[in-house]
């Protein structure tokens, strides 16, 4: 699979948050491959009080801002209005208490469709929760479960990074865990069951050999990862079942499609021209691979992004905040309808763009300069006629026709939160010299 499962810690801002220190423990162990462990709600805040709820229902955007004192998690709303979250805590008897001292929100993971994940630090420990995005209420993982103890935030999308929280076809949750110890570190894929949400159990998935430093996921919950071999220091890849099977293979680009099967993209070089096959991967007693359509011409790019019913990749792109996809190509946007047809080609006006964000079925571009946004659906790709008096660091699609920009106002040099529509009409939505956008993260 090679580099494009090479994972960074990159997030759509300048600035990044560490997730913390680490989870560090003693010699003792945890579940080995295959173990499971369940938890319930911790006790925080005050005594015998729990998180109950985080007030997202509303919410298409969340984000973590660092200001004076300590950061805090806000929402834009799917009108566009920008709120603090609020929270709720209950007794040991069910009944809403008060809070006693605010936790501070460290990391945010839009982690299915279902859930948004959220690690808080603060004064007191608080597990990792996970958030009902139709309700709010607050979920828990087993007690020691700590998702990623150091700064690991969702890469750029189209970069060769893959996510760090992913979801089956059953909305599972698979994360890459670290943990130290104090004579090793070990990087585990494991894998969240909420299927009943009262009883949020995980199970690690892959050896304590193999330190994994990225992986897919696909419907059926079958695993493809790149590891590293702890004794040998070797690369390794692998295919993990859901059954609990491992096959050692090597794949290339390997990706989710459509179907929620894994395929691969394999280029052959002719006498007088180049094409690229879509190869499907099923993992049943080995591997499997089935040729579904050839592409006439050369296409290497990284993972995709799935937008709607359709995937998207981009080529010829470079993006500042990231690093490149592929910087030798014409800069297109190249979209993907059926896994057995023909993919669609969008070309952009430029190659170099300081980063992106994906709303439901488009891609929202912040051009190099920070002043420029381009938007891209599948009627074509048109500039977004913004004043220019902006230095914009990140954004937020919340629509396809709607996003949210964390930027520098210059005329007055105030850093401020707008929404953007795509006539490029835009409405401030919050001003505070004090606060730095940390990262956005959709939830829709």
């Amino acid at each position: 699979m090679g580099n494009w499962l090479r994972m960074a810690s990159a997030c759509f801002t300048s600035l990044a948050l560490a997730c913390g220190s680490g989870a560090s423990r003693g010699s003792g162990g945890t579940p080995s491959s295959g173990e499971q462990t369940t938890g319930n709600a911790p006790q925080a805040g005050q005594s015998g009080a729990r998180l109950a709820k985080l007030d997202i229902a509303d919410a298409a955007t969340l984000f973590i801002t660092q200001g004076t004192d300590k950061p805090v998690l806000y929402k834009v709303t799917t009108d566009g209005r920008v709120a603090e979250v609020s929270r709720t805590w209950v007794g040991e008897d069910g009944k809403p208490v008060d809070e006693s001292v605010p936790p501070e929100p460290w990391c945010v993971w839009n982690a299915s469709r279902a859930y948004v994940v959220v690690n808080f630090s603060g004064p007191y420990p608080l597990t990792t929760a996970l958030v009902r995005k139709s309700t709010g209420s607050v979920y828990y993982m087993a007690s020691e479960t700590s998702l990623f103890d150091f700064c690991a935030f969702e890469p750029t999308p189209f970069v060769y990074w893959t996510p760090h929280v992913q979801a089956d076809g059953l909305g599972n949750l698979y994360i890459l865990k670290l943990e130290l110890y104090q004579d090793r570190s070990e990087q585990s894929i494991y894998m969240i069951d909420v299927t009943d949400p009262n009883q949020i159990s995980e199970v690690r998935l892959t050896p304590e050999t193999d330190y994994v430093e990225s992986f897919v996921v696909n419907a059926a919950g079958d695993v493809c990862y790149e590891a590293r071999d702890t004794p040998s220091g070797a690369s390794v890849y692998r295919f993990r079942s859901a059954s609990g099977a491992f096959v050692s293979d090597s794949h290339g680009a390997v990706f989710t499609g459509l179907d929620g099967k894994f395929y691969r993209q394999h280029v052959v070089y002719g006498p007088t021209e180049t094409t690229t096959e879509l190869i499907r991967i099923e993992i049943s007693d080995g591997v499997h691979e089935t040729k579904v359509s050839t592409w006439p011409f050369l296409f290497t790019s990284f993972a995709p992004a799935r937008l709607g019913n359709t995937l998207v990749w981009l080529r010829g792109v470079t993006f500042s905040v990231s690093g490149p996809t592929s910087n030798w190509e014409s800069p297109e946007v190249v979209q993907l309808a059926a896994m057995d047809g023909m993919p669609r080609i969008y070309p952009l006006p430029s190659s170099r763009y300081r980063t992106v964000s994906l709303g439901p079925s488009s891609a929202w571009f912040v051009g190099e300069d920070g002043a420029s946004l381009t938007r891209w659906t599948s009627s074509g790709t048109t500039p977004v006629p913004i004043d220019a008096g902006y230095d914009i660091f990140s954004l937020s699609a919340i629509a396809d026709d709607r996003a949210v920009i964390d930027a520098l106002r210059l005329v007055e040099g105030a850093k401020v939160l707008a929404s953007v529509q795509g006539d490029g009409g835009v409405t401030i939505a919050d001003v505070e010299a004090s606060r730095d956008v940390i990262r956005f993260v959709g939830t829709r």
